[in-house]
């Protein structure tokens, strides 16, 4: 029999979709999920909300004179509504003048992640590949969430370490050997409540019990003590922001100096020790490196960082960096630290023992896994080499003909005229949001695909509306999750919102390619396509009939549900038959490639950097607080900010500031004032919550509100990426460095 109701695949998890007339008035978590996630309820309020674009929109100037249009009205002037052909002929004809008369490159496809669980229908993919059919486009490589470290890593453990999540040990083993959890960054236990490709079981709570249960001595370096979950029972060192680095590189002093260092190790699996050792006991610069060294800089005790290191060094130690602690100016640099840290210890490869980036910063990091992997809707090849880091946007709006410098490249940077964004919120996601704004009036036309009236629909030119989730099938299916969910459309989409594959085949018909974009399949053979090329690899699947007519959402069985991994154990067993891909073959703590690049923003070897802004002189100055920009707990990035879950977040319509009682009394404010928060880059409003879990001199405002910038420049949406700069990490990354962000506070809703 058919299941009830349909199952859909989220981000937040698997749920049966509950309708009533044709419309969605509920979603019931699957059965076997162990702590549902009800952020999926903002689906039914922003599914139904009275901004949603439903047909297609043009913005009245450039709908009288197309691409000649006043560019710096854009984001101001009124939308018309159009017929789908209309649009989809302005669509095409404006796509093809430009790859004729400036070429490919100069059509940046500006979309993100995090647009879809489901594997068919994600935008990206789907854009990509129609772009890729017609020629090609300018295109962005890694990510606002770790673009640091998917550029470090890969120099100090080889290439096979480019995603985050390939350099992470799971949560068994910290259960099992474990002694002393550093966790720096914290373990937020909101993050572990989304995944990009869907998530069918929220298992990290039951992980985190059974680490508790063990009796493992989590120590939490981080300027929140909310940043841990109550369950680990987690001392906090309250570490000023950005100080990450030095107090890592302080503890291997420590080591080092107690003459503590597994010296067998660093001669066995690494290379560059001397130069590192050279640094941090002072014969390089006279400077030695230790606990009073890092105690001014990070405001901690250097008793306690003493205290710390010789523990490590004493019991079994596991060392996890959160993504968050990397989005910094000087990122790589804590990456750097704690590979370097863990090999002074000797542990790395050692069950319980070394490294981990990512622990809990999606729901599936962590977690064993079930390994099998399958197709993805194949994007084919990019035709045009141009490309930028994804946080150097505003460079390449700003300055067309330009270069940049990269990874130890020189990146051209092409004249953009016509921008093309499927999935993805550039007006959440980046920095410096006003900067961007600026620089979005420099290309002839903006296309957007997109299902919500945020900022990015309000500075399009062309609204193509989309489908949510439960208005399509689609298949979720994962290597990182045990579970798979046939999709089925619960509700009709709403107005004539459709299908990203349908709108995109249709311009393909236009302009000659449909057959090459659909592959001659439907979408329903497409996602049989997909499901059957994971179940090559997963013989225990279901026949895709029975999957999607009868179980809805399957659970992996028990035989092919768990693979432990220790990072790095077969290395450590043996580094000559399974030497790493880095030049030497092994764990390379002073990079001489990295050294050749000659950058003064990333040396050849872990450093402590201070930050241009924010510095120890500077601390005291015009904007003495410094602004963490974390996720948020009540939405996914900005997604679902129309929904009952983010509402009820906000104080009055306000995003919320959390800050100290401390620096509350200084400024005169109470807990529910209306604030403005401010820099020289921006200003926002907000609301005050004062906590005595967040260090003084530290605010914290979450990602994700829309941005809304009012007559006065001042963002009435809250958005923290008002006041962030975007300067990147590094020019060897150029990740995003929004935790390197400097502000005041002042009652009221003016500076």
């Amino acid at each position: 029999m058919a299941p009830a109701g349909p199952f859909v695949a989220t981000h937040f998890g698997a749920f049966r979709c509950v309708t009533r007339g044709g419309r969605l008035i509920a979603l019931e978590p699957h059965r076997s999920d162990k702590a549902p996630n009800r952020l999926a309820d903002g689906y039914i309020d922003a599914l139904y909300h009275a901004d949603r674009p439903t047909m297609p929109l043009v913005r009245r100037e450039w709908l009288q004179h197309g691409p000649k249009a006043s560019r710096e009205t854009r984001g101001k002037g009124p939308f018309d509504m159009v017929p789908w052909d209309h649009a989809l002929a302005l669509v095409a004809n404006e796509f093809d003048r430009v790859r004729q008369m400036h070429g490919n490159e100069a059509v940046y496809a500006g979309s993100y992640g995090w647009a879809s669980a489901g594997r068919f229908h994600h935008a990206q993919s789907q854009l990509k590949r129609f772009l890729n059919l017609a020629g090609g486009s300018t295109s962005s490589v890694n990510s606002y969430s770790y673009g640091a470290g998917g550029v470090i890593v890969p120099h100090i453990l080889g290439s096979d370490y480019r995603a985050s999540y390939s350099a992470c040990s799971t949560f068994d083993g910290v259960a099992d050997h474990t002694r002393l959890w550093l966790l720096f960054g914290g373990l937020a236990g909101k993050n572990s409540q989304i995944e990009a490709g869907g998530i069918g079981s929220h298992d990290v709570p039951e992980w985190l019990a059974r680490i508790a249960a063990a009796r493992v001595e989590c120590v939490s370096v981080s300027p929140d003590k909310s940043d841990t979950p109550d369950i680990l029972g987690a001392k906090t060192l309250q570490i000023r922001p950005g100080t990450d680095t030095a107090l890592i590189l302080s503890m291997a002093t420590e080591i080092i100096l107690a003459d503590r260092a597994d010296m067998a190790f660093l001669d066995r699996y690494t290379v560059g020790f001397a130069e590192v050792r050279a640094y941090l006991t002072g014969a390089q610069d006279e400077t030695i490196k230790g606990a009073d060294w890092a105690a001014p800089i990070c405001g901690i005790d250097p008793q306690d960082i003493r205290d710390l290191a010789l523990k490590a060094c004493s019991t079994r130690t596991m060392i996890s960096v959160a993504w968050s602690v990397q989005r910094a100016r000087f990122g790589e640099q804590p990456l750097w630290a704690a590979i370097t840290l863990a090999a002074v210890l000797g542990q790395i490869g050692l069950p319980g023992g070394g490294f981990s980036f990512g622990h809990g910063s999606v729901g599936t990091l962590g977690l064993p896994y079930t390994g099998y992997r399958g197709p993805a809707v194949p994007q084919g090849i990019n035709p045009v080499d141009a490309f930028i880091p994804v946080a150097a946007l505003t460079e390449l709006l700003e300055r067309p003909g330009g270069t940049l410098a990269y990874n130890g490249e020189t990146l051209h940077l092409p004249d953009i005229r016509l921008i093309w964004w499927a999935g993805g919120n550039p007006f959440h996601h980046h920095h410096d949001l006003n900067r961007l704004r600026r620089a979005w009036h420099h290309p002839e036309t903006v296309i957007v695909q997109e299902n919500s009236a945020n900022a990015l629909v309000q500075h399009a030119d062309i609204v193509l509306p989309v489908t949510f989730p439960m208005e399509r099938n689609d298949i979720g299916i994962s290597p990182r999750d045990r579970f798979v969910v046939a999709n089925r459309k619960a509700c009709q989409p709403h107005g004539q919102a459709r299908d990203d594959f349908a709108i995109l085949a249709d311009l393909a018909e236009l302009l000659g390619f449909r057959d090459s974009f659909t592959a001659n399949r439907s979408e329903l053979q497409w996602i049989q396509w997909i499901y059957e090329g994971h179940r090559e690899h997963a013989p225990h699947l279901p026949p895709f009939d029975r999957l999607w007519n009868e179980i809805g959402v399957y659970e992996a069985p028990a035989a092919s549900q768990w693979r432990s991994r220790v990072l790095l154990s077969e290395f450590r067993g043996d580094p000559v038959r399974a030497r790493l891909k880095t030049p030497s073959g092994k764990i390379e703590l002073y990079s001489k490639v990295i050294e050749a690049f000659s950058y003064d923003d990333c040396p050849a070897h872990a450093s402590w950097l201070e930050p241009e802004e924010g510095t120890l002189e500077a601390r005291s100055s015009q904007y003495p607080l410094q602004l963490l920009s974390n996720q948020p707990a009540h939405r996914l990035h900005s997604q679902l900010d129309q929904g009952r879950t983010a509402n009820a977040a906000k104080r009055g319509g306000l995003e919320v500031v959390r800050m100290s009682p401390q620096d509350a009394r200084q400024r005169g404010i109470a807990d529910g004032d209306t604030l403005c928060v401010f820099n020289a880059r921006g200003s926002l409003l907000c609301s005050a919550s004062l906590s005595q879990t967040i260090r003084p001199g530290v605010v914290q405002i979450a990602t994700g509100g829309w941005f809304q910038p009012q007559s006065d420049g001042v963002d009435a949406g809250g958005n923290p990426n008002s006041v962030t700069s975007s300067i990147g990490s590094s020019r060897l990354s150029w990740g995003s460095a929004a935790n390197t962000c400097w502000v005041d506070v002042k009652r009221g809703s003016r500076i």
